[in-house]
C-alpha cells in the first residue's frame, strides 16, 4: 500500500482591504516553495493588509519555521503590512518552544474579521489527486485565487 504523502494547502483571497494567505496541512521542506510564491504575491498587491493565516496548518518543522520568519523581513521593510496567525495544536507549540514569536507579526485571529468568515473560493479550486487514485494526494498543493492567477502546483515530497 503507498504511503500517504503530506499535503499542504495555500490559497490567497482578497478580503476588504486585506490579502488572506491560508495556510492547511504540513509545512515542510517540500511546500515552503509553494508558500514563499504565495507570499511573493501577496506583497506585490496594493491590499493593506498581508495576512498569513496559520489556523488549519497541522505540522510545521524548522525550514517551515524559516520561510515565516523570512516572510517577515521584506514585511518590516515595507510598511509592516504582514500579520500572522499565531497557528495551534502542533504548530503553536513549536512556535512557543523555538520562542519565533518575537520575530514575527503575530495576531489574533479574531483580530482579523477576514479569516473569521472566509468567502467560498471559487470552483476552480481542485484536489491534487495522483493519475486517478483513489484519495491519495501526491504532494504539496498551492491554490491561489480571486486576484491572483490560478495556479495549482504539486511537488513530490522526498
Amino acid at each position: 500500500m503507498p504511503t500517504r504523502l503530506p499535503v499542504l494547502e495555500v490559497d490567497a483571497a482578497h478580503i476588504d482591504e486585506a490579502c488572506v494567505v491560508r495556510v492547511r496541512g504540513e509545512l515542510d521542506i517540500a511546500g515552503c516553495p509553494s508558500l514563499e510564491r504565495a507570499l511573493r504575491s501577496a506583497e506585490l498587491t496594493k491590499a493593506e493588509r498581508l495576512i498569513l493565516d496559520l489556523e488549519k496548518l497541522e505540522f510545521i518543522d524548522a525550514r517551515g519555521l524559516h520561510t515565516l520568519v523570512a516572510a517577515a523581513r521584506p514585511s518590516a521593510r515595507n510598511g509592516n503590512r504582514l500579520e500572522v496567525t499565531r497557528g495551534s495544536g502542533q504548530v503553536a507549540r513549536i512556535m512557543k518552544i523555538t520562542k519565533v514569536g518575537p520575530l514575527l507579526p503575530l495576531t489574533d485571529p479574531c483580530m482579523c474579521p477576514a479569516i473569521l468568515d472566509p468567502p467560498r473560493l471559487g470552483s476552480h479550486r481542485r484536489r491534487a489527486n495522483s493519475r486517478g487514485s483513489a484519495g491519495r494526494r501526491s504532494g504539496p498543493v498551492t491554490r491561489l485565487s480571486r486576484g491572483f492567477a490560478p495556479h495549482l502546483a504539486v511537488v513530490p515530497s522526498a
